[in-house]
C-alpha cells in the first residue's frame, strides 16, 4: 500500500530504525513516474535532491514550477486530482496546512522533500551520519544553536523521540518550534534540553547546527541572534560536525572556521541524503 511521508513522525518507531539500518539502495522503480511540486520559494537543494534520488531509481520525473500552480490551502485537495497519474508526488516548499490538504486529496504516494514542517530526508541522512561517525546512539550529542522554525528542527525533535540521541537547544525567544511538538516529545521520553544560554548547549557537542537567524523569521525582532563563533565553536568536542539548516549559505551566522568545517561535511551529506530520499521515496512506493 502507497504510503505519505510528510514528517518523521509518518513513519513510526520500526521503520525509522529500518531506514538508518539497512544497507545498499533500493531496487529500482523503472517505469514509474514521480511528479514533484516545486512551491514559491521552495529550497533549491530540496528540488535537487528529490528529484535526483526519484531518477537514481530509475523513475521517469516530471517538474511543475510554482508559476503553474496555486499552493493555498483552498485549492490544494481540489488541485489534487490533476496529480493523481504519477505514481509518487514529491513536494517541496509547500507549508505545512497546504500539504496536509494536498496529501488528503491524493491517493497514492506521496513525500515531503522539505518544508517549514518537516524534512525527513534531511533528518534521516544527518542521523545516520552521525550516529556512524560517533559510534554510540546512547551518548550522541547534538546542539542546535539559533532559530527553529523550520522542518529540520521540528524532525529532529520526532527523532528524539525514537532514537536515544541528546538534542541540545539554545533557543532564541523568536525561534522557538511548535510548543505542541516540544511538549510531546517530552512527555514521550525525547532527551531534548532546551536553554536560552548558547555556551550551556554547546559543551561537549558531537554536531552542532547553526540555526537561522531572525532574518528569516518574519517575526522576529531585528537582532543580531546567536551566530556559531569560534569560541562557542570551542566548546564542543574537538571533532564535532558542523552542520547547516539550509542549504550551506549561513554566511552571517557563523565563523569563517565553521564554515570551513561545515563545508568540509557537506557533499558527504548530500550523498547520504540522496540515498535517504531514494529509500522514502521506495517506501512510499511500497518497494522499500
Amino acid at each position: 500500500m502507497a504510503r505519505q511521508i510528510l514528517r518523521i513522525r509518518d513513519l513510526g518507531q520500526s521503520t525509522f530504525w529500518q531506514l538508518v539500518q539497512m544497507e545498499g539502495r533500493p531496487a529500482p522503480l523503472t517505469g514509474k513516474t514521480a511528479l514533484l511540486l516545486a512551491a514559491d520559494g521552495a529550497d533549491t537543494q530540496d528540488v535537487l535532491t528529490a528529484t535526483a534520488a526519484a531518477r537514481q531509481l530509475g523513475m521517469d520525473v516530471d517538474l511543475l514550477p510554482p508559476r503553474l500552480w496555486t499552493q493555498d490551502m483552498a485549492t490544494c485537495d481540489l488541485q489534487a486530482p490533476l496529480y493523481a497519474h504519477a505514481d509518487l508526488c514529491l513536494t517541496a516548499g509547500l507549508r505545512g496546512n497546504a500539504l496536509d490538504c494536498l496529501a488528503a486529496g491524493l491517493p497514492g504516494a506521496v513525500v515531503n522533500a522539505g518544508n517549514d514542517r518537516g524534512a525527513p530526508g534531511q533528518c534521516l541522512a544527518d542521523l545516520f551520519l552521525l550516529a556512524a561517525r560517533h559510534g554510540d546512539w546512547e551518548h550522541l550529542r547534538l546542539s542546535w544553536l539559533g532559530g527553529a522554525q523550520c522542518g529540520l528542527a521540528c524532525d529532529l525533535i520526532t527523532a528524539a523521540i525514537y532514537a536515544p540521541f541528546e538534542l541540545f537547544m539554545a533557543l532564541p525567544e523568536w525561534g522557538e518550534p511548535d510548543h505542541g511538538l516540544l511538549d510531546m516529545a517530552l512527555r514521550a521520553g525525547a532527551k531534548i534540553f532546551l536553554s536560552r544560554d548558547p555556551e550551556l548547549v554547546l559543551e561537549n557537542a558531537h554536531a552542532v547546527y547553526m540555526g537561522h537567524g531572525p532574518e528569516q523569521c518574519a517575526s522576529s525582532p531585528l537582532t543580531s541572534g546567536w551566530p556559531l563563533s569560534d569560541e562557542l565553536l570551542d566548546l564542543a568536542t574537538p571533532d564535532a560536525a558542523v552542520l547547516s539548516w539550509h542549504a550551506l549559505s549561513p554566511a552571517d551566522r557563523a565563523s569563517e572556521a565553521a564554515l570551513r568545517r561545515a563545508a568540509a561535511f557537506w557533499p558527504e551529506r548530500l550523498a547520504a541524503r540522496r540515498l535517504m530520499e531514494a529509500r522514502l521515496c521506495a517506501l512510499a512506493c511500497d518497494s522499500l
